[in-house]
């Protein structure tokens, strides 16, 4: 069995890796940026279908309510670090 805090740093990462690019995308679809929300569009498609047959596997654990927070905590860091990047790269 993984133990609990390798499962909540993978879903930490999981969740901030698929927040990341809808940010940038939203900040480049705003601001005019064909190729980068294009390039933002493959990621967030590529990641989602990743992690999509993984998800699922820890709904029963006793943790779930653990690791449901943990991947909520992971998505706000990547909203935020996603949308910061994308101002950046869009000036």
């Amino acid at each position: 069995m993984i133990p609990v805090v390798e499962i909540c740093v993978t879903l930490f990462v999981r969740a901030f890796l698929q927040c990341l690019p809808v940010a940038c995308s939203t900040v480049f679809i705003a601001r005019g940026r064909y190729v980068l929300a294009g390039l933002s569009a493959f990621c967030i498609s590529f990641l989602w279908f990743t992690n999509a047959g993984t998800a699922g596997t820890l709904a029963g654990h006793e943790s779930s309510l653990l690791f449901s927070g943990v991947y909520g905590f992971g998505a706000m860091a990547g909203a935020l670090c996603g949308m910061a990047l994308a101002r950046h790269l869009s000036k």
